[in-house]
């Protein structure tokens, strides 16, 4: 008798797990959806994989960004970060030449769609899915790939160590359900970052 209730306990509780796990990753599908909503990324193909390509491939990334930083104020909302980019295809294409002119590639610029895995950028976690990008090919655009996030304007400033500045939060919140705000935020990494700002301002 006892066997048969550890039974049915068991088979009760692998069942409450699964309902709850399919739950969990519904609600994950539909805030991955509603963010991309919101964000416009960049992603840059390089050519190959050898050193020269990949080298080629970072000055690329700074000839765009470069390029873009210039319409910045142009960029208030989702609908006129892509307007913009369309606007000004053409010169962000040329800037891009420009840098693999010494390698006589071509280079393509579209607006599109394209698949990004889970991305960091300091305590905002960005989930795995598909979002609109600015899509630059190098060649034949067989290489390791380059990221980032046009809008919220992540790719003007350095999030490698740092983290996302709150006015990029800001944009993001005000167009985003709280839910999948919060989904976005790593509160370990925001904790940390208050402590050593915290310090900072002792010091």
């Amino acid at each position: 008798m006892k066997q048969w209730m550890t039974r049915l306990f068991c088979l009760g509780l692998a069942a409450v797990y699964i309902v709850f796990g399919a739950a969990i990753q519904t609600e994950a599908k539909e805030n991955q959806k509603e963010i991309a909503g919101q964000v416009l990324r960049l992603h840059i193909r390089a050519n190959s994989d050898s050193v020269s390509d990949q080298q080629l491939k970072l000055q690329v990334r700074e000839a765009v960004i470069d390029c873009l930083k210039t319409y910045r104020s142009e960029m208030r909302d989702i609908q006129s970060a892509k307007l913009t980019v369309a606007k000004h295809r053409a010169a962000i294409q040329g800037a891009a030449r420009q840098a693999v002119q010494s390698a006589n590639y071509e280079v393509d610029i579209t607006l599109g769609r394209s698949w990004f895995p889970e991305k960091r950028y300091g305590d905002v976690v960005l989930p795995e899915g598909m979002y609109d990008a600015v899509i630059v090919n190098i060649g034949q655009a067989q290489g390791q790939n380059w990221w980032c996030v046009l809008f919220p304007q992540l790719c003007f400033i350095d999030v490698t160590h740092g983290y996302v500045s709150e006015e990029a939060k800001e944009e993001l919140g005000e167009n985003l359900s709280e839910d999948a705000y919060d989904s976005l935020i790593d509160p370990s990494v925001e904790a940390r970052f208050k402590i050593v700002e915290w310090l900072q301002n002792i010091w």
